[in-house]
């Protein structure tokens, strides 16, 4: 029995340790930053005729990233993309190449800590410089304020999804609105996006019960809960070959947008191959393009 007792100590010990060790690394589970080259950045930079962007963030860190635009100087819709966990924008921006040719803007920001951002990722910060970044967006000269579509992929959709339950878009049409104002998300593109970082930690740590899982988190991305709050049309795209995040994840933020929504479910559409969708592109314009009055 004392041994019995003993091996019980020992496992529920090794136990405490192992939940000690997720509470303290679980940043290193969520982001997976990276540094790149001022030259790197130019010669991208360079190759899609953009423009640099810094953009200032509330504790002082500095953002760093790209504008494209067709430089007709003329206002346009614009998208706002928030990345994965380890992309770099000098890396996926070629994705983004062909859409200044159809009439619309695209804002690229590393997060704070990737590529020449400065300071630590952080979830909760990241927030808040998301809501910088749509301010900054805003109030340039070359973008349609009343509409900017914000597109997260992976991680990013969760801070894409916030970002559009903080900053609705005011209809044109609506006669309370005053003169300048209506500045606000117009419509939501979530590329593999997950319900929530306690589901997607029990995806990761079977043997962590819900509750304790809930309590470990110390920062929250939470699309599912505020999915109902959210009423931009969205399109959500999701591999079915995704070997990192199942399709139910998509199908239950779906279910539970209250804005109108089209699921993309693509067969044969890996984790990482999803920016590469043609056929996601095509509906991700349309609905960029599309007249929201």
């Amino acid at each position: 029995m004392k041994k019995i007792l003993l091996w019980v100590g020992i496992v529920f010990c090794l136990y405490v340790i192992f939940i000690g060790y997720i509470a303290l690394r679980q940043d290193s589970y969520v982001f997976l930053p990276r540094s790149t080259t001022d030259e790197r950045w130019k010669k991208v930079i360079d190759d899609l005729h953009g423009d640099y962007v810094s953009i200032m963030a509330d504790d002082g860190s500095v953002l760093e990233g790209m504008f494209l635009s067709d430089h007709s100087g003329q206002p346009r819709p614009t998208v706002i993309f928030f990345p994965g966990n380890g992309m770099l924008v000098e890396e996926i921006a070629y994705e983004f190449a062909d859409l200044p040719s159809q009439g619309i803007n695209v804002l690229l920001m590393d997060y704070r800590g990737y590529g020449l951002s400065t300071g630590e990722p952080d979830v909760e910060w990241i927030k808040r410089d998301a809501e910088k970044i749509f301010d900054a967006a805003a109030s340039h000269v070359l973008v349609q304020k009343d509409r900017i579509t914000v597109i997260g992929f992976s991680l990013g959709t969760g801070f894409a999804a916030y970002l559009a339950s903080v900053k609705p878009a005011v209809p044109r049409t609506d006669p309370e609105r005053s003169e300048g104002s209506g500045a606000g998300v117009a419509n939501v593109i979530l590329l593999a996006p997950f319900t929530n970082m306690v589901d997607r930690g029990m995806e990761i740590f079977h043997i962590v019960p819900r509750p304790i899982m809930r309590r470990l988190l110390h920062a929250s991305l939470d699309t599912l809960s505020l999915a109902p709050t959210i009423h931009q049309p969205a399109l959500i795209a999701h591999g079915e070959a995704d070997e990192a995040i199942s399709s139910k994840h998509a199908i239950k933020i779906r279910d539970a947008w209250a804005g109108p929504t089209e699921l993309l479910l693509l067969p044969g559409v890996g984790h990482q191959d999803i920016l590469e969708s043609k056929e996601m592109w095509q509906k991700a314009v349309e609905l960029i393009t599309s007249d929201t009055e």
